[in-house]
């Protein structure tokens, strides 16, 4: 016996077939990211999943503990790395290939109070005042700007002036927390953080007061045969994303 379909029902079978067919070949990959870049690696993951049948699971926290994690064997497939160092680590220590690595964006420290202070006040003038009680800065032994906090405050010779003033989060979303709650008067935080509150007054520091914050993206073992993974990555290096995180407060080097 030979069944006979109408048209509209044998195209919309076809389609069907095809999306369970395309469902089949979707994949899932976690991605450690620094916590700087957290509210930007959403924006991109939706971007990514809207044009691809693949998802993303996102891991924030900073860099230093998402290192840790990952030489003990934590299962991320990406890592967006808020420095070049842990990275290059990672390189070295032979986990992953030096090709299966680049720079995705350059980060940029600025300080920022729910006070407004006048153009013609220097930020050290604004550090040391007796009305900034408290200094948040991400803590520097696991992230990288806070890092980049203590070597502008003491290139700014203000560093032993103001030690007592700070206080340490874990990342640079707990210093944007502390400050938008008025729990530090003061804190450093990234540019992309820098823009989600308007009612926070904000400045950039010159560039000669600390090392380029490049931030390095690595497509860990785990990713190596996991076809999210290995689109998310490519996804990265395209210009949809670097017009995003160039849209966003960082910037965006050459390729």
């Amino acid at each position: 016996m030979i069944l006979k379909v109408g048209k509209g029902r044998l195209i919309g079978a076809v389609l069907v077939v095809f999306h369970i067919a395309s469902s089949a070949m979707a994949d899932t990959a976690h991605m450690a990211v620094a916590a700087n870049f957290a509210l930007v690696a959403t924006e991109l993951k939706e971007e990514f999943e809207a044009t691809h049948d693949h998802q993303m699971t996102l891991i924030s926290g900073s860099t230093g503990k998402l290192y840790a994690q990952i030489i003990n064997g934590a299962p991320f497939a990406i890592f967006l790395s808020a420095d070049q160092r842990r990275p290059q680590l990672l390189v070295d220590g032979n986990i992953v290939r030096s090709h299966q690595r680049f720079t995705y964006a350059v980060g940029e420290p600025m300080f920022c109070s729910r006070q407004k202070w006048p153009a013609n006040v220097q930020l050290s003038d604004r550090l040391i005042d007796d009305s900034t009680r408290h200094i948040a800065i991400p803590n520097p032994e696991i992230a990288p700007f806070g890092e980049a906090a203590m070597k502008i405050l003491t290139n700014l010779g203000i560093k032993d002036q103001i030690s007592d003033k700070l206080v340490l989060a874990e990342n640079v979303g707990q210093t944007f927390a502390f400050v938008s709650s008025g729990n530090a008067e003061m804190g450093l935080v990234s540019g992309s953080f820098a823009q989600q509150n308007p009612r926070l007054y904000c400045r950039g520091v010159l560039a000669t007061l600390h090392e380029p914050l490049k931030q390095d993206a690595v497509l860990l073992p785990a990713g190596q045969k996991n076809k999210a993974a290995l689109a998310f990555f490519a996804f990265l290096q395209g210009e949809t994303a670097r017009s995003l995180i160039a849209n966003s407060g960082y910037g965006v080097p050459t390729q």
